[in-house]
């Protein structure tokens, strides 16, 4: 978070949002060495507290240039009762 003092200086025109990665071969599924290889319920519950625990009005879940498997996608949306899910990845 030290970078991001730095930067945020409007807070009005700042949005935070959490990330489920699920593309492994995506640079930033590499860098955070994130676990890509989970069923559509885990996506779900991920989305689900990422809405509730973490506050979260954004989901996005990251494919990074690769077709998302609908299914994983489905079921974050289905999770979410507020918050808004986007979707990054094989979108042609």
């Amino acid at each position: 978070t030290g970078a991001h003092k730095e930067w945020v200086l409007d807070w009005s025109r700042t949005h935070t949002e959490a990330y489920i990665v699920l593309n492994p071969e995506a640079s930033v599924a590499q860098l955070t060495e994130a676990d890509c290889d989970l069923a559509a319920d885990d996506v779900g519950a991920y989305a689900k507290i990422a809405e509730r625990m973490f506050g979260q009005e954004i989901v996005y879940v990251e494919y990074s240039g690769t077709f998302g498997d609908t299914e994983k996608v489905a079921a974050a949306h289905d999770a979410l009762d507020d918050a808004t899910l986007f979707y990054g990845g094989g979108i042609q």
